[in-house]
């Protein structure tokens, strides 16, 4: 039996044992082209990425009743006319009453991309809620996005930041009030090449996998998937050389609950077990005290940290970086060094916040 609605807008089929069940199409399939190019299935909604006959990305949103598909709405980019080769909702994701949809061409940021965020209404209509972009990004932001929780991450295989096609993947979280913000950006590290990192991504709790199906620091074109932690402090290298020195870059993302506070680095030689307890606000610090840490604090940042303490911005984030100069004795072979951030609330100073500890191994 095939059974089409009466809006046309898909026919289904139950072929004997063949386990197929229904068929989702444009209500009209002459307008469009590609639907099916990306999907997302959440409940008893889908999202469904194509274009329409005007070479503009649109995306269905079908909703399951009594057994069959109902096309329910077509999203487009808010404000931009029909023009050739867009690439809106190259990926979608839904999840509840969010669906977002990626635009790695979007015309209004320079093609550096965006990811669309609409809101299904109490009326039953989806609506645009906001548009997410990176001052960081330089090309193909919203290429793969993936959805968890309150966290967004958005691929971007192609773009610059460390040469072309180095790739990136960027991360927002949205609040408690519905405002999103953009908690970091996961990039090869100065990893030479084209390594097409975000050519894919995955969300699960607490980390998120990143496809860099370009890199060849195993074979050519061999690929990988960096997997990478989900932390209020994110960070840079894992390793540097002793030799040759380097840094590592200190990501405090907070949110912005903690905006206009201060940050302060701590750091350690021997690990964030068991770390200590504030004596006065019993707030448990990921920092074992050591020599290294008294020196951070009694030379403030010693040269090593810097900034080693400032403020935060209106939205959580603060910036500080790990320096060690180069010919630093190979005698720490295989150290790794330990830093975590305090949060002072301004301007009475009563620390609120540890952030997650984050290391970096010297190696020879």
């Amino acid at each position: 039996m095939v059974s089409t609605t009466d809006r046309g807008t898909c026919s289904s089929a139950r072929p004997a044992g063949a386990g197929f069940a229904a068929k989702l199409v444009s209500a009209d399939p002459r307008t469009t082209r590609h639907i099916g190019g990306s999907i997302s299935l959440d409940g008893d909604r889908a999202i469904l990425g194509g274009l329409d006959r005007n070479d503009t990305c649109t995306v269905r949103s079908s909703k399951d009743k009594s057994g069959t598909w109902i096309e329910v709405a077509r999203l487009f980019p808010v404000g931009i006319p029909y023009v050739l080769f867009t690439s809106f909702g190259s990926d979608v994701e839904i999840r509840g009453d969010l669906a977002f949809v990626g635009y790695p061409t979007d015309l209004d940021q320079a093609i550096s991309g965006s990811v669309y965020v609409f809101r299904r209404l109490p009326n039953g209509l989806w609506a645009a809620e906001t548009k997410l972009v990176s001052a960081l990004g330089k090309r193909s932001l919203g290429e793969r996005i993936d959805f968890f929780g309150d966290t967004l991450v958005a691929g971007a295989s192609t773009d610059e930041l460390y040469g072309a096609n180095s790739g990136a993947a960027h991360i927002w979280r949205r609040t408690a009030a519905g405002s999103w913000f953009e908690i970091g950006l996961l990039s090869a590290d100065g990893t030479p090449g084209s390594t097409s990192l975000g050519s894919d991504v995955a969300l699960a709790e607490g980390r998120v996998l990143v496809g860099a199906s370009g890199d060849d620091s195993l074979a050519g074109n061999a690929g990988l998937v960096r997997e990478y932690g989900l932390r209020d402090l994110l960070h840079g290298s894992n390793e540097i050389s002793l030799a040759v020195g380097g840094t590592q870059d200190l990501s405090v993302r907070v949110g912005p609950e903690h905006g206009g506070s201060l940050f302060v680095v701590l750091g350690s030689l021997s690990g964030s077990s068991p770390g200590f307890v504030d004596p006065h606000f019993g707030l448990a610090v990921p920092i074992n005290v050591d020599a290294y840490a008294n020196l951070l604090v009694g030379a403030t940042g010693a040269g090593l940290v810097s900034p080693w303490f400032g403020v935060l911005d209106p939205w959580g984030r603060g910036q500080s970086r790990f320096t060690l100069p180069p010919g630093t004795s190979a005698s720490f072979a295989g150290v790794s060094v330990t830093h975590a951030c305090i949060i002072f609330t301004l301007p009475d100073l009563a620390p609120v916040l540890a952030t997650d500890a984050v290391t970096v191994t010297l190696t020879n």
